[in-house]
């Protein structure tokens, strides 16, 4: 990703997470004939695994990290920590969906 510290590249908008995600999963449907699809994310990539647009009937995985205001219809789980010193669940349990 464009953000990525390892990169060896200038960012550009072709390197942002929803190019290379939607370029993804481009590919996998096209290629690969596949139709139903899950997303798993750690950290920052929880908070790309919530808010890719599309179907993810297979679900949505955030694991150590939400991004808030999820509103997909797709099924989500999210595994998250109280000691988590970088993604506090109180910003965790403000990104879940209310019941």
């Amino acid at each position: 990703f464009g953000e990525a510290l390892s990169g060896s590249f200038e960012p550009n908008e072709g390197t942002s997470r929803a190019a290379i995600m939607a370029a993804l999963v481009a590919k996998l449907r096209s290629s690969f004939s596949v139709a139903n699809l899950g997303i798993v994310g750690h950290s920052a990539g929880a908070g790309t695994a919530t808010l890719v647009p599309g179907n993810f009937a297979c679900g949505r995985v955030a694991v150590a990290g939400l991004r808030g205001g999820y509103d997909k219809e797709d099924p989500l789980l999210v595994i998250a920590s109280e000691g988590d010193g970088v993604i506090p669940m109180p910003l965790v349990a403000g990104g879940l969906p209310p019941r």
